[in-house]
């Protein structure tokens, strides 16, 4: 028996609206880039599913930084759907940035750059 008509929205309704970020962000489609282009990847390489290890912790930067520096702060859900991953996946990213940062990682000190919380020398 099928449910009522609008009890039920469509499975499309759910899907994150990634493109709508991506597209109509400017401030974050200028972070991916300057993450990429610090990480030496494409943009792309960033908001593909790619499991990887420089593009997943280059995207893990781009979620700290949005996470510690943004005015008004996102939250980890909203960061979530803007990179089309679960708000779950944000809270490692953040936890593993600040474990970077503590250690003080190049990974680390690329967040504090990238963040403008800190200055690296140019060869790191």
């Amino acid at each position: 028996m099928a449910p009522p008509e609008g009890l039920l929205a469509p499975v499309e309704s759910f899907a994150p609206p990634r493109a709508k970020y991506l597209h109509k962000n400017p401030r974050l489609e200028t972070l991916i880039h300057d993450v990429a282009e610090r990480f030496y990847l494409e943009p792309n390489d960033i908001t593909e599913q790619n499991r990887s290890k420089s593009p997943t912790a280059a995207r893990h930067v781009v979620m700290w930084v949005i996470r510690k520096t943004w005015s008004p702060q996102p939250s980890l859900p909203e960061i979530g759907v803007m990179l089309d991953r679960d708000h779950t996946t944000v809270i490692s990213a953040v936890r593993r940035i600040d474990r970077e940062i503590s250690r003080g990682t190049d990974i680390g000190q690329i967040a504090l750059k990238i963040g403008g919380l800190a200055t690296v020398s140019e060869d790191t």
